[in-house]
């Protein structure tokens, strides 16, 4: 029988890889982990589709509020329809469902009203005033026959977006806006008969973040950027007249979270504030085609998130400073047609943009822009502020690090020299540190090695 199971047992082994049982072992190992990993799967997914299937059983049923569906069609009869873009706003469907219309599915309530660009025309009913959870209210692109902006939006107070951008609307624009504290965007841009006489009801705009009032006439408020206390992420404002020097803006303030300001095609004049240098999150700056005079301030390289200048074609004069190579974000500059003078600082940034973006100012010259520097022109560049400011700046900090280094290095030492308890205690966690690091690296080689070997078999 001891026979019989020997030879049993060779021709066994002989019939089976040497390395068998490692395979067998990784398998087993990698059986086990993908057990553990589906299990792991299937109970969150199971959860996930049991809440898909009860939220949507519970909210397949609900449908349009009644009393938006009503003032829906109110809306609509006002209305002059060229394109049948409310074709499927009838009285037999739910209103959930038409063009242009978003409502909230636990409520059915009428949330969102979008018909831009839909050549509607006729009057805006104050049927609206009945959608009382309406937040988002789009009617641009539109043609309205200059028609008065109604002065009921104002009572809409869940609005966050309003647009009547595009839209021919005509007249004063009404103070009631003010009301609107949730506001969150407001554009009534492109439409060149509106006109304000004062805009202190923009400070009840609290929580605006985008205005857009182009071509708006504002030129009777001298105060306008007063006012405005509040941040706002976007700042347009076109074909406007500002009040005298010393009126127009307090930055650091009021517009201090603004990462987009255009004032292109103005009449601005005067010299561009200093404080405008304290608008830290500004990304771009359009202020072209204005009368604006004076230098470029001079700390504007501190604006470091800065992606677009434009100052082109106003009467900028004196040197370009040097704090502009600090853009490093830069990829639109225009500074053509000013007075400017001096040379071009250097930086990969400044040099990166085209020669024309600098056309227009003669006594400008250095790279891109063909004309070469005298000696005069080079030694009126040699040493601005603004270079020496940086300078100091980093000497100094060199210097403090390596006095706090030295310090440091000093302070340790000496305290190791004169205490042999800590002397003793300090040797004794580096020899450790030392064992421990090369225990585990033989260990992990060790390891390495067993593996390798079972996988050549």
């Amino acid at each position: 029988m001891a026979a019989s199971f020997a030879i049993h047992s060779r021709h066994t082994s002989a019939a089976l890889p040497s390395n068998f049982p490692c395979f067998v072992t990784m398998a087993a190992s990698f059986a086990t982990l993908l057990h553990v990993l589906f299990l792991v799967w299937l109970l969150p997914a199971t959860f996930s589709l049991s809440f898909f299937f009860f939220k949507a059983e519970s909210i397949s049923n609900v449908s349009c509020y009644e009393k938006d569906k009503q003032a829906l069609l109110t809306l609509k009869r006002g209305l002059t329809d060229h394109e049948h873009v409310l074709s499927s706003w009838s009285d037999h469907k739910d209103c959930c469902i038409w063009d242009g219309v978003l409502c909230d599915k636990k409520i059915g309530r009428v949330t969102e009203l979008n018909l831009n660009y839909s050549r509607l025309g006729g009057e805006i009913s104050g049927s609206l005033l009945q959608l009382e959870h309406l937040n988002y209210l789009d009617l641009s692109g539109n043609d309205f026959n200059c028609t008065p902006i109604p002065t009921f939006l104002g009572s809409m107070y869940n609005l966050t977006h309003l647009d009547l951008s595009s839209a021919n609307v005509c007249g004063l624009i009404p103070h009631q806006l003010g009301n609107l504290s949730s506001l969150r965007y407001l554009s009534l841009g492109n439409n060149s008969d509106l006109y304000v006489d004062n805009l202190r009801w923009m400070s009840g705009l609290s929580a605006i973040q985008h205005l857009d009032l182009n071509s708006a006439d504002l030129h009777i408020e001298v105060d306008w950027l007063q006012i405005m206390s509040f941040d706002m992420y976007a700042f347009y404002v076109q074909n406007v007249q500002l009040g005298p020097k010393g009126n127009e803006m307090e930055y650091k303030e009021n517009l201090k979270l603004v990462r987009l300001i255009d004032l292109s095609s103005n009449n601005l004049s005067g010299s561009i504030p200093a404080e405008i240098s304290n608008l830290s999150e500004l990304r771009f700056l359009n202020l072209s085609r204005n009368h604006l005079m004076g230098k470029i301030p001079e700390k504007i390289g501190s604006m470091k998130e800065l992606e677009s200048v434009d100052l082109s074609r106003n009467h900028l004069s004196g040197e370009i400073p040097p704090s502009m190579s600090n853009l490093t974000f830069l990829s639109l500059l225009d500074l053509s047609y000013n007075n400017l003078s001096g040379r071009i600082p250097s930086s990969t940034q400044l040099q990166s943009f085209d020669a024309l973006r600098y056309i227009g100012n003669p006594q400008l010259c250095g790279d891109p822009l063909p004309k070469s520097c005298t000696i005069e022109e080079q030694s009126l560049n040699r040493s601005p502020t603004g270079s020496v400011e940086d300078d100091s700046k980093t000497s100094s900090f060199y210097i403090g690090m390596g006095v706090g280094f030295a310090t440091g290095f000093w302070a340790i030492c000496g305290a190791l020299f004169f205490n042999r308890t800590w002397r003793h205690a300090y040797f004794r966690f580096a020899d450790e540190i030392k064992d421990w690091i090369y225990v585990t690296t033989m260990i992990k080689m060790n390891l390495l090695e067993k593996l390798r070997v079972c996988l050549n078999k």
